[in-house]
C-alpha cells in the first residue's frame, strides 16, 4: 500500500462513518450500541495505523493544508535551485576549472543523499519532493555547464541522461513531477536523435510533431494497458503525458500543414489530423469514463473543445462579426456541458448497474 492507496481507504471510512450516522438518524438502518462501538473502534485503529505509516490527511482541513504544503514545496524547490544557481553563477569566475567541474559532479550527489535522508524521515514527502528536484536540477546544471566548460559538441544526447536520472529519481522515491519530466524529456530525446541520425539539426524536432506522435502512443500504451496501466501508482502519470503528447501533436499538425511530411495537398493534411484529433480525444474521453480515469477524461474532454473551436476559428472569424462568432463559442459551450452532464449521469448509471 502507498500513500494514496492509504488516503483513499481513509476517505471511505470518513464517507462510511458519515453515512452510517445518516442512516440510522434517518431509522433506515438500526445496530445495537455493540456493533457501532466494534466498527468505530477497528475505524479508530485502523484511521492511527494509516496516520502513522503514511501520514495522511484526516478531514477537508487537512487537505486544503496539504494542497498549501504541496504549492509551498514547488515554489520551495524552485527559490532554493535559483538561490544557489545565482550563488554559483556570482562566485563563477573566481575558482578554477578543477573546483568547478568538481562542484558540479558533487551537486546531484548531494541532491541524491539528500532526498535519501528526507525519504527516511519525512512520512509528509514535501521535503521528500524539494530534495528531489533539486537533485535533478543539479544535475542538468552539470551536465550543461561540464559541456560549456570542455567545448563539447551540442548533441540530444544531455537529454537522455537528464530523463534517465530524472525517471529514477521519480520512481524511486516516488515523485511524479520527476517522472513526467523523465518522459516527456526522453521522448524529446528520442525525436531529436531520430533527426540527428538523418542529418538534420535535432533541436528542429519541435517542427516536426509527427515524430511526437509514436512515441506518446508508446507511453500512452505504457498507462493504460496490462498490469501496470491498471495497478501502478505513476499509470496516471504516464497516460497525462502520452495522451497530452498525442493530443497536442495531432492539434500542432491540424493547424498548419509545414509542420507535417506527408505528401498530400494542404486541405488534406490538416483535415485528416482534425478528424484524427477528434477521434482521439473522443476515444480518451470515453475511456476515461468507462474506467473512471479522471485525469484521462479531463484531457479528452478539453482537447475535444479546443479542436473544436479551432475549427469554429478557421471557418468562420474571417467573415463573422466578432460579437456574433463570440456568441456562437458561447451556445456551443452550454451544449457542450449538457452532452458532458448526460455523459456523466450514464457513467454513473453504469458504475452503479
Amino acid at each position: 500500500m502507498n500513500r494514496d492507496e492509504a488516503q483513499a481507504r481513509l476517505n471511505r471510512i470518513e464517507a462510511f462513518a458519515s453515512e452510517l450516522a445518516a442512516l440510522q438518524r434517518d431509522g433506515a438502518l438500526s445496530l445495537d450500541e455493540a456493533q457501532v462501538q466494534a466498527i468505530a473502534e477497528h475505524h479508530r485503529r485502523l484511521t492511527a495505523d494509516l496516520a502513522a505509516r503514511f501520514d495522511v490527511d484526516r478531514g477537508a482541513g487537512q487537505r486544503q493544508m496539504t494542497l498549501g504544503m504541496r504549492i509551498a514545496s514547488l515554489l520551495g524547490a524552485i527559490a532554493l535551485c535559483a538561490a544557489a544557481y545565482l550563488f554559483f553563477y556570482r562566485i563563477w569566475g573566481w575558482i578554477t576549472i578543477p573546483v568547478q567541474v568538481s562542484i558540479l559532479v558533487a551537486a546531484p550527489l548531494v541532491g541524491i543523499a539528500l532526498t535519501e535522508t528526507a525519504h527516511r524521515f519525512d512520512r509528509s514527502r514535501h521535503f521528500v519532493f524539494i530534495a528531489g528536484l533539486i537533485a535533478c536540477a543539479s544535475l542538468v546544471l552539470n551536465v550543461t555547464m561540464i559541456g560549456r566548460i570542455f567545448a563539447m559538441t551540442d548533441s540530444p544526447n544531455a537529454l537522455a541522461v537528464w530523463a534517465i536520472f530524472a525517471l529514477i529519481v521519480g520512481h524511486g522515491y516516488g515523485l511524479r513531477l520527476a517522472t513526467a519530466v523523465g518522459l516527456v524529456l526522453a521522448m524529446v530525446f528520442v525525436a531529436g536523435f531520430a533527426l540527428a541520425l538523418r542529418g538534420f539539426d535535432w533541436t528542429f524536432a519541435a517542427q516536426r510533431p509527427e515524430l511526437f506522435l509514436p512515441l506518446s502512443t508508446i507511453v500512452l500504451a505504457v498507462g493504460t494497458f496490462g498490469r501496470f496501466g491498471q495497478t501502478h501508482e505513476f499509470a496516471p502519470t504516464h497516460r497525462i503525458v502520452g495522451l497530452s503528447g498525442l493530443l497536442i501533436a495531432l492539434w500542432s499538425l491540424s493547424l498548419s500543414e509545414t509542420l507535417s511530411v506527408l505528401p498530400w495537398g494542404e486541405t488534406f493534411v490538416r483535415a485528416f489530423y482534425q478528424v484524427l484529433g477528434f477521434a482521439a480525444s473522443t476515444v480518451a474521453l470515453a475511456a476515461g469514463l468507462k474506467r473512471n480515469w479522471v485525469e484521462t477524461t479531463n484531457i479528452g474532454a478539453g482537447m475535444f473543445v479546443v479542436f473544436l473551436y479551432t475549427k469554429f476559428y478557421q471557418w468562420w472569424w474571417d467573415w463573422m462579426p466578432a460579437y456574433l462568432f463570440f456568441l456562437l463559442v458561447g451556445l456551443v459551450a452550454l451544449a457542450v456541458i449538457v452532452v458532458l452532464r448526460r455523459l456523466r449521469g450514464g457513467a454513473v448509471t453504469r458504475s452503479h448497474g
